[in-house]
């Protein structure tokens, strides 16, 4: 994989670390280099070299800062010349002369990674996207990679596919209570609620509960939330008369009568 030499220190500074994506960026000043006057030795193929370094950079600024000064496709593989000059719309003759020219010891403003790595996913989304992962030819400037979609419409599958798991799963562990359980729990909190009406509410509507009927997980805690609905002016998880709540005793001691005798 090309590089741009020493990006992080020659084209960055502790503000433009901090940015995703840069409308600007740092250049040496001075034409005093030895690179540069190795550069202009050559003539014209060194002025076509520096506008190519210089379109190279003005793209690399473009880059998430992970990737800024590399010359890495979407997936983490190197671009080859061809699609550096799709990236900076100059042309492939021009782009490969002037990168054997950067790359030389006597100017080394490019230089080879020899340890790219592999399976890397790196997606770029600016409006000066890299080629299609699917070949060589440039993408319309504002277009997304297809690969980079792809890859979150995935992600988004298995997160939806995971919750849904999670939630069968829990669903399936419900055990589903008996009246006499349901009775010797209203007893244990000492609540005032009907345990045959319960079983029979929530057996009619196949213990689903809110609004999405989703699958019961804890008929314990709905217990508890009639209770704490009857306490707030209604009976049996509803709405109604504060009267009623004068039969709170009568129905705990039907409920130890039930209990007591084994009935259902």
């Amino acid at each position: 994989m090309l590089l741009i030499k020493k990006w992080d220190e020659t084209f960055e500074t502790a503000d433009t670390r901090k940015r995703q994506r840069l409308g600007w960026y740092m250049n040496p000043s001075g034409c005093d280099s030895a690179g540069y006057i190795e550069l202009m030795s050559h003539g014209t193929e060194g002025v076509m070299a520096y506008a190519v370094f210089q379109a190279i950079c003005q793209w690399s600024a473009t880059q998430r800062y992970e990737i800024r000064g590399k010359m890495t496709r979407t997936d983490g593989s190197a671009l080859s010349v061809r699609q550096i000059s799709a990236v900076i719309r100059m042309p492939v003759d021009v782009v490969q002369r002037a990168v054997a020219l950067l790359t030389t010891l006597e100017v080394g403003w490019l230089v080879q990674d020899s340890e790219t790595p592999a399976n890397s996913e790196i997606c770029h989304q600016s409006a000066t996207n890299l080629p299609s992962p699917a070949g060589d030819l440039p993408v319309v400037a504002g277009d997304l990679p297809v690969l980079c979609k792809e890859k979150e419409k995935e992600k988004e599958k298995e997160k939806e596919k995971e919750k849904l798991d999670a939630v069968a799963s829990r669903a399936s562990k419900f055990a589903k209570p008996t009246v006499q359980e349901i009775i010797g729990y209203v007893l244990e909190i000492g609540a005032a609620v009907d345990a045959k009406r319960f079983w029979d509410y929530y057996e009619s509507i196949g213990w689903k509960v809110g609004r999405n009927g989703n699958a019961m997980r804890d008929w314990r805690a709905a217990v508890r939330q009639w209770q704490s609905r009857n306490q707030q002016g209604g009976v049996d998880g509803k709405p109604q008369s504060a009267s009623s709540l004068s039969t709170a005793d009568r129905e705990r001691e039907k409920l130890k009568r039930i209990l007591a005798t084994g009935g259902g």
